[in-house]
């Protein structure tokens, strides 16, 4: 097979180590410490790398790994012990391992050697627990995966468990064949971390198309700013970075647990007090939920680093740059703005935005099944972080266009934009990668050129540009695309053809060798213009033509022998010519015991060893060296021309080329959400923004039904302040609440609505807060985390704000819960928000809120053959219905259970009327208050006595005489009778 090398690139920065690091401390930790109460979080000071390998290995379950734990020293940075070294063979290139480690300590460190990739110590074990392979040896912890499994290799551990990993390449050696290898020297090739997983090296020569790229995430780091926290999110994919100040800490949980962030999470000096230049005070409470959430990035390798610098955004980047040997100057700051705030995670669980059990994917809906991975990513990316209204609105208008347009459009291929970038510029692209991309820029400029479609294209710049970060101009697009597809199609053979897959006719059985020999030989053809490298292939085909030639004549010498020794037809006195894969030669085959008769020899394999069993002649090795040779010239042109494209295509050209495919993803999104959503599901357009502030809902429906459907059950609701909203239970409130919240989040985003008509203003927060569980890990009740969340609500609410309520304070007491949720009611109301807080609490109707803006709506119910059943209709009003008793008959509940609790809801009841009767007694005889508030004195239980008072009161007013005095009574004994 013909082999070739990697010219390292200048976009790795090869071998030297670029930028200043801020960071202080052994092995480039900080020097402060994390508060250690939290639960979960991790000290982020780790003094050495030993803390680091020590989690690391706790997490080892695979018995073979568990077995060399035991013989880990973590003393040493491999973690090999002096014990072992001295009982045990060293493993090859040991110092290199360790040079390599000194310099890496928390990365896994994989070395090729030959046709494998190896690695030691707690590196070897990481393999073996997280890649599932075997152990080499039981002495000294070793391990190692074949070459052509590497990326597969690098998948399990950066992208599954999380490390980064440093893999070091052998450097190219020149053509040879027939002798030994020698020493070879090690470059490290790249360091791949799971902010930048996909491993490039080699990817230029990959025959089996373009390799799918892992999604690439963003490097985070979090400091303290006046009016909040800042994050400055780092692109190492794109080599950009960008800088959000004024977080608030719930805007910062929302970003990480939206899961757009790779570990390590960076924490600045300045959340613990530090100094640094603008900061304000972080409380206790705020830098604990950030560790809090910052912790479940433990399950991955990287966990949490902390940083010092007086610039938290230079000393992030000089972090990086250094952790990934990347070149600190060659980061570019790009702006993004969002001026609606990020989906928080409990709204984005509560639309299955975050994947949660039981909740439909409001994802799913939005783009359909059939939409291509990278256009879904890009919707569920709009919802969680909703674009400014300038490009919402030219979404929308996309999204009029499609619904209204006959004619037919380009597909648009998807292609990531890290990919092209990382791809272009690495040199690093093969034919297949430059036939996609030309796809790409055709859709774009066909459809960007045609003058019926064009406003199309236009309407999705902008949300394009944002997404790179840069102002794209669609005619700038467009003459790059028109460049680019000329320059591609002069080098890249488009529809390739290889003469390599031509059918066994032309090679027949007694020829197949030769095939063999030209596929494993040939595989630079069909990629590039032979044109392109005329010369070489003028060769090749000479140097094939005497093979084949110095073949037949060995192998008509082989039959010669066979005839003249009078050899039989079985198959072990078979005689042919084969293709030995291994060394890549085709030899001839003899029965054993043959010897050799002039010209014949024993050839010599790749490392110059003599293969005793397989015959050549001294003519046929000439040539096959020869042919060997020109394949290697020739690859070598065809891979030379490869990187020539690669830098035509940098520089200027580079982002507009990105930004047109990017343009590609969204096109395909846009026209798979119209064409699932709208034209199958009768979603509609959001009307366009006007002056009024209300939100305006006509004949919605739950995301996740067919709105075209008879059994669909529509609602239309007008919305300019808060909502109280009751019901019965399965009456519908959740599922209203969840509409509308959807709706308003889809209108935000400039996507389709399920409903016939919406006007939603513009809206800076969306908020859908439902009954809440507990959270053990930050030791909090299910009622604390329903506070603490809503202290949050309460905090953000602005006039502009969407806060949708489910059923607040079910997790505390009844008449304690109803207090605080009447409380918030007002709170939310002063803040002039628009919203619909949802209850069973009917004491808030008892009381007299101040929340003069608050109007009141129900869902209703009607009698269905004598049982009361849901319309899941909204109206004007209030209800004070249950349907408990219903629906637990309809959920399955034992009959007996169900009639035992309507005797005791009817004892209930009556002891609530007698309340009420009490109420009035005491407004009617003012003797009766001194008799009620005497009788928590007695030693009475409190409901018993309430009725005795009450009804001694009843008696003694309707005779209009003195009240019977109060009784203390034993309650051991039998009751006393009343004294009319």
């Amino acid at each position: 097979m013909c082999h070739s090398g990697f010219v390292p690139s200048m976009f790795f920065g090869g071998e030297r180590l670029v930028g200043r690091c801020a960071v202080v401390g052994r092995y480039g930790r900080s020097v402060f410490r994390a508060c250690s109460s939290v639960a979960g979080s991790v000290d982020v000071r780790d003094s050495d790398h030993s803390s680091f390998w020590t989690r690391a290995l706790r997490r080892s379950t695979r018995p073979s790994a568990k077995e060399m734990v035991e013989r880990v020293d973590l003393t040493d940075a491999l973690g090999i012990s002096a014990q072992l070294l001295q009982s045990n063979k060293k493993p090859p290139l040991l110092e290199y391992f360790r040079n390599r480690k000194n310099e890496h300590p928390t990365k896994v460190i994989l070395v090729r050697i030959g046709e494998f990739y190896e690695a030691v110590g707690v590196d070897a074990i990481m393999l073996v627990q997280h890649a599932g392979l075997n152990p080499m040896g039981r002495g000294i912890p070793r391990a190692g995966c074949p070459a052509v499994n590497l990326r597969r290799t690098l998948r399990d551990l950066v992208v599954d468990a999380g490390f980064s990993v440093v893999v070091c390449e052998e450097v190219p050696e020149l053509y040879s064949y027939g002798t030994r290898t020698k020493g070879k020297e090690r470059y490290v090739a790249q360091i791949v971390s799971p902010g930048s997983p996909n491993y490039l090296v080699g990817l230029v020569d990959h025959e089996d198309g373009v390799v799918d790229f892992e999604r690439e995430r963003l490097t985070v780091g979090i400091s303290s700013a006046v009016g909040g926290f800042s994050l400055t999110e780092v692109d190492v994919g794109m080599m950009t970075y960008s800088v959000h100040t004024g977080q608030t800490i719930e805007g910062v949980i929302a970003r990480l647990q939206s899961g757009m962030y790779a570990a390590p999470i960076y924490l600045h000096e300045s959340l613990y007090g530090g100094s640094s230049l603008g900061s304000r005070k972080t409380t206790s409470s705020e830098v604990d939920s950030i560790l809090r959430v910052a912790a479940s990035f433990q399950n991955e390798a990287g966990g949490v680093e902390g940083f010092s610098s007086p610039d938290a955004v230079g000393g992030l980047l000089d972090s990086v740059s250094l952790n990934l040997r990347l070149d600190r100057e060659g980061f570019t700051k790009i702006t993004k703005r969002h001026t609606t705030r990020p989906l928080y995670f409990s709204t984005a669980s509560q639309l299955g935005v975050h994947r949660t059990r039981g909740v439909p994917d409001l994802v799913g809906q939005v783009a359909g099944r059939d939409a291509p991975a990278l256009a879904r990513q890009w919707i569920r990316k709009q919802l969680l972080l909703p674009p400014p209204p300038s490009i919402s609105a030219q979404l929308r208008n996309a999204s009029l266009f499609l619904l209204n347009h006959l004619e037919p459009l380009p597909d648009f291929p998807t292609i990531a934009k890290h990919q092209v970038a990382q791809l272009v510029r690495s040199k690093e692209a093969n034919e297949v990668f430059f036939r996609e991309l030309r796809d790409a820029c055709q859709a774009i400029y066909t459809a960007g050129s045609n003058d019926k479609t064009k406003d199309f294209i236009q309407a999705l710049t902008a949300s394009a540009g944002m997404e790179i970060g840069l102002e794209l101009d669609l005619v700038d697009v467009l003459s790059t695309c028109e460049a680019a597809i000329q320059l591609i199609e002069d080098t890249i053979i488009v529809e390739p053809r290889s003469d390599l897959d031509e059918t066994s006719e032309q090679f027949p059985d007694d020829k197949r060798y030769l095939f063999s020999l030209r596929k494993s030989n040939e595989g630079f053809v069909g990629k590039v213009h032979t044109a392109k490298f005329e010369k070489e292939w003028e060769r090749v085909e000479a140097a094939r033509v005497a093979v084949g030639v110095a073949a037949e004549e060995l192998l008509q010498l082989g039959e010669e022998i066979k005839k003249e020794r009078k050899l039989g037809d079985s198959k072990k006195d078979a005689v042919g010519m084969s293709f030995d894969l291994f060394n890549n030669a085709v030899w001839l085959r003899l029965p054993s015991g043959q010897n050799l008769v002039h010209p014949l020899i024993h050839p010599k394999d790749r490392n110059g060893m003599v293969v005793s069993n397989r015959f050549s002649t001294d003519k046929l090795e000439a040539a096959l060296d020869e042919y060997r040779l020109c394949c290697s010239e020739c690859a070598n042109a065809v891979r030379d021309q490869l990187r020539h494209l690669s830098t035509s295509l940098e520089g200027e050209s580079l982002p507009p080329l990105v930004g047109a495919c990017v343009l590609a993803t969204i096109a395909s999104a846009m026209v798979h959400h119209v064409t699932h959503a709208g034209i199958l599901n009768g979603w509609n357009p959001a009307s366009e923004r006007g002056s009024d502030r209300s939100i305006v809902l006509r004949q919605f429906w739950p995301y996740w039904l067919d709105g075209r459907a008879n059994s669909t059950v529509t609602n239309s609701i007008d919305l300019d302040s808060l909502v109280i909203l009751s019901g019965p239970n399965m009456a519908g409130k959740s599922t209203v609440l969840r509409s509308v919240c959807s709706i308003a989040l889809l209108a935000t985003c400039g996507f389709l609505v399920p409903a016939k008509e919406a006007s939603v203003p513009f809206v800076d927060y969306i908020m859908l807060r439902t009954f809440s569980s507990d959270s053990p890990a930050e030791g909090k009740s299910g009622f604390a985390v329903e506070m603490h969340e809503m202290r949050s609500v309460l905090e953000d609410a602005t006039e502009n704000s969407l806060v949708l309520v489910d059923e607040l304070g079910k997790g505390t007491e009844m008449t304690a819960g109803a207090a605080l949720a009447g409380s918030i009611l007002e709170a939310l109301d002063r803040s002039g928000c628009y919203g619909i807080f949802a209850t069973h609490l009917h004491a808030l109707f008892d009381m007299e809120l101040d929340a003069p803006n608050m109007k009141e709506m129900m869902m209703c119910s009607e009698k269905e053959e004598g049982r009361v059943r849901p319309t899941l209709k909204v109206a004007a009003g209030r209800s004070l219905e249950s349907l408990a008793m219903t629906v637990a008959r309809d959920c399955g509940m034992p009959s007996s259970v169900v009639h035992r609790a309507e005797e005791l809801l009817g004892r209930l009841r009556d002891r609530r009327n007698l309340g009420k009767v009490a109420d009035g007694a005491s407004k009617a005889n003012p003797a009766f208050s001194s008799a009620k508030a005497a009788a928590p004195d007695h030693r009475v239980p409190l409901d018993l006595q309430g009725a005795e008072l009450v009804l001694r009161s009843v008696v003694s007013h309707s005779l209009s005489c003195e009240p019977v005095r109060a009784v203390t009574r034993n309650p051991q004994k039998a009751p006393l009778a009343f004294v009319g």
